[in-house]
């Protein structure tokens, strides 16, 4: 049986269903072709359907998914047919339906932090290496969620997609590293209880890789290094020749400031201070917000009208991120220690009480490679695959799981296609099976890179069709 639901909960009378997926697609598509017109109407364009197959020989599987495009055929003497085209409901975070947006992170973040920030609340499954981005290279221009996700988890060597259910998940490309997949525990075995229709083979390249090398661009964050000179009010109450100015230096723990240049008088040492300091940052349409000063310790808060949740300060010690986005006003109050120094401005000699004098603060922070290369080695195979260098990837572990990811690409594979029932509906891409050649009295072992599930209900038939990468 095949079921096809509406928004309402309504069964929808279809002719057939196809549902598919290609490893490296995000997204779950369907066909279906529907009895008549009063079916037709029922699926308006965005609308969310739910299609479920439970035929007797198969596991049930319900997909969730949403109308794309519908379609007619059919004029004058011949019965017009009516179809649409389904996704999956993640189909909102991709183009062409995703707003474009901007997006950059206030401070380095975890990669699947980042990615789960992109899709909300939408549920979202880690399944591979996890690692610290630099905020400095998460920085996107009108672009969609999904392609922040998938730039994040393609760079350390997965997939980003969906499952049946509507979960985004992120995983190896390979699951099973390739020169495993002889050993490995298979996810499923085609055998005498399951019957091939048909098999086909294509032969791929005769490449075969046995070494990589993994690079970053070292990275310096400007933006967390910083200074802010400013006069000390408290301790100058005249700015006028012939008196002591003070000010104050505010800058973040890995800068180091020289000793001031000045165009004239003389300088004052100072002791190191810390002020406490009370302001309000806004949130517009946001959840983050920067501070005036740095916070060094003892921050805390009070929201004005809306609240936004719990705030935290940032590596930056200026950047304040709220738990949620929105427009809200909040009051805070925190600690900022600073450095201090005076200049003694000599008087001028015709009694007049001012003139203009500079003082030059020179500053650095060290630039921070964040990471070296790591170079992958095989001990089979003869070529050296091309050097690659992903600024994403700033530790060992990220590079080594993009490294394999290049290694196992570059194996010698055939792809072999296969036409089974019963329907196989929990199989997916990235599942390794194994394949109990009787014509040929052969074993093959591969992993699923597209599937699909078609089934027709007059005349009955139900088909899932596979494409395994073998390796040879």
């Amino acid at each position: 049986m095949v079921t096809l639901t509406d928004s309402n909960g309504e069964s929808i009378p279809i002719l057939s269903a196809e549902v598919s997926h290609n490893e490296g697609d995000q997204l779950w598509q369907a066909s279906v072709q529907l009895t008549d017109l009063v079916g037709y109407k029922k699926l308006p364009e965005g609308s969310n359907v739910t299609l479920t197959f439970n035929l007797n020989n198969s596991t049930s599987r319900t997909w969730l998914l949403m109308v794309d495009t519908r379609s007619t055929q059919g004029t004058g003497a011949t019965a017009p047919t009516y179809s649409a085209q389904l996704l999956s409901r993640t189909a909102l975070f991709a183009s062409p339906k995703a707003q474009l947006m901007d997006k950059s992170y206030a401070n380095d973040i975890m990669a699947s932090a980042a990615v789960q920030e992109v899709f909300a609340d939408t549920q979202l499954t880690w399944s591979m290496v996890d690692w610290l981005l630099p905020k400095a290279s998460l920085i996107y221009t009108a672009t969609t969620p999904m392609d922040v996700a998938v730039a994040i988890v393609t760079a350390a060597g997965g997939v980003c997609e969906t499952t049946y259910d509507g979960v985004i998940v992120a995983r190896p490309k390979y699951p099973v590293v390739t020169y495993n997949w002889s050993t490995a525990i298979v996810d499923f075995t085609l055998d005498d209880a399951v019957a091939v229709l048909s098999q086909s083979v294509t032969r791929g390249s005769d490449r075969l890789w046995n070494q990589i090398t993994i690079r970053s661009p070292p990275v310096t964050d400007t933006s967390t290094s910083s200074v802010l000179v400013e006069v000390d009010s408290e301790l100058s109450p005249s700015t006028n020749s012939g008196s002591t100015v003070y000010y104050r230096i505010y800058k973040t723990a890995n800068v180091t400031t020289e000793t001031p240049r000045l165009s004239i008088g003389t300088l004052v040492s100072a002791i190191s201070r810390s002020s406490i300091q009370t302001e309000a940052i806004v949130f517009d349409n946001t959840n983050t917000a920067n501070l005036s000063k740095y916070c060094t310790s003892g921050f805390s808060w009070q929201w004005t009208g809306n609240e936004l949740g719990s705030l935290t300060v940032g590596t930056d010690l200026k950047t304040v991120t709220a738990a949620s986005s929105g427009v809200a006003v909040a009051v805070v109050t925190y600690t900022s220690a600073y450095s201090g120094f005076g200049v003694n401005y000599p008087a001028l000699e015709d009694g007049s009480g001012e003139y203009k004098a500079i003082v030059h603060v020179d500053a650095t922070s060290p630039a921070s490679p964040q990471s070296d290369e790591v170079t992958y080695k095989r001990s089979i195979g003869g070529w050296l695959a091309p050097d690659l260098q992903e600024p994403l990837l700033i530790n060992s572990a990220s590079k080594l799981a993009r490294a394999q990811k290049e290694l196992d690409d570059g194996e010698r594979y055939k792809s072999l296609s296969l036409d089974v029932v019963p329907l196989l509906t929990t199989a997916i891409c990235g599942n390794l099976v194994q394949y109990n050649n009787l014509l040929e009295n052969s074993v093959e072992r591969g992993q699923i890179v597209a599937i699909s599930h078609k089934v027709t209900i007059s005349p009955p038939s139900a088909v899932t069709s596979l494409t395994l990468k073998v390796r040879e």
